[in-house]
């Protein structure tokens, strides 16, 4: 063996049970050795001794224990009662042969326990490195939603003040004053929009994101997503159209068991992302599906320029802009990352639907409330 086979650090010693079963483990072989007429044992129950390395701390052991089981061969070889001294060739045949299983097991076992102290080694290196990663991620969305926090206050302080000059509540304006401020405004909300995102990405990536379930009407909570988002349609002269299946408008509240604040959120993400990205003119349409299944599924689609089947795996990544960085678009990137976080907290799934020049169709799934299933057994 060389050197390197040896090198495992400073040598602890073995602890006293185990040099106690050892020396008795011994002193039990050594007396069958002696007391087997014949030379029955012939040596090979030694190897029970060898295999008792395995418990010690360091693997030299190991080959200590088996020069021992060596010596106690020879001694027991020699020592045999002198009835039996003339050892004929088979005997010393078989201690030879013991000689060597006990060998190759000191060596079969060193390997065994070289393979186990190094991945022991690499587990416990494994278990550090995610101890780290956690306390980075840790340190990471504390910085982030602290730094949030900080940002908001002023912010919201330059747009509620923004907005106040811009309608002339401190004093008439001129009107390219009054453009001026619209483009301080309007840098300013998107700006607080983006602190938001960053705030809620690091409370999800800290895992403190309550959601509390409850039946609402599916239908009931797009409209006010819808509302708020009109203004902005309006902007891109980009209409928004509700359909609904047969069964939907037959039980018209399409109820779903989810968390209504992050429902909303979820949908407001997804009708904002298609009325941002479509075409000047464009429509959205919004379809709900309320069959006999466990499950409402609702799908949003635009006609703008779709997204290629190669970027489409990288959609709900976040700060992942596929390349539209540079673009007159405005975003960060995050709210879909966001959109499919909270979706899946909900018990929900998210996929998307889209080839280039065709728009695309983001969907989600929902569990159906037990109101909505009871209602549809009874029409």
């Amino acid at each position: 063996m060389s050197n390197e086979e040896f090198e495992t650090g400073p040598v602890k010693p073995p602890s006293l049970g185990v040099i106690m079963v050892s020396t008795l483990v011994a002193s039990v072989v050594f007396s069958l050795d002696l007391m087997l007429p014949m030379g029955v044992a012939n040596g090979t129950l030694y190897i029970a001794l060898v295999l008792m390395g395995w418990w010690y701390p360091e693997r030299k052991y190991i080959f200590i224990l088996a020069t021992i089981s060596t010596i106690l061969v020879v001694i027991g070889f020699v020592a045999e009662p002198l009835g039996y001294a003339d050892h004929s060739l088979a005997e010393i045949l078989n201690r030879i042969y013991a000689f060597i299983v006990i060998w190759v097991v000191a060596f079969i076992q060193n390997y065994a326990r070289k393979k186990s102290d190094l991945l022991e080694s690499s587990q416990k290196t494994v278990l550090q490195a995610k101890d780290v990663a956690e306390s980075a991620s840790r340190a990471k969305s504390d910085f982030l939603s602290s730094m949030s926090h900080e940002l908001r206050t002023p912010m919201n302080a330059i747009i509620g003040f923004s907005e106040m000059i811009q309608h002339g509540t401190v004093g008439n304006i001129n009107r390219q004053q009054k453009e001026y401020m619209g483009y301080i405004l309007q840098s300013g909300q998107h700006l607080l929009n983006l602190i938001n995102d960053v705030l809620e990405l690091s409370k999800i990536e800290s895992g403190i994101v309550n959601i509390k379930p409850e039946d609402i009407s599916a239908a009931e909570a797009i409209e006010e997503a819808i509302y708020q988002l009109q203004t902005k349609a309006t902007q891109k002269n980009v209409s928004i159209n509700v359909n609904m299946d047969d069964a939907s408008k037959h039980l018209a509240v399409c109820a779903i068991y989810v968390d209504p604040l992050r429902f909303k959120q979820v949908m407001t993400n997804i009708i904002s992302n298609a009325i941002k990205y479509n075409r000047e003119g464009g429509k959205v349409d919004i379809f709900f599906s309320c069959d006999d299944g466990d499950t409402v599924r609702i799908s949003v689609s635009d006609n703008g320029d779709g997204i290629s089947i190669d970027d489409q795996s990288q959609v709900f990544q976040p700060f992942n802009r596929l390349g539209r960085e540079a673009g007159p678009i405005e975003g960060t990137g995050i709210g879909l990352a966001i959109t499919k976080d909270l979706v899946e907290r909900m018990g929900g799934k998210i996929g998307l639907d889209s080839a280039p020049g065709m728009g695309a169709t983001f969907w989600v799934e929902f569990p159906r409330s037990d109101l909505d299933r009871n209602m549809a057994e009874n029409i």
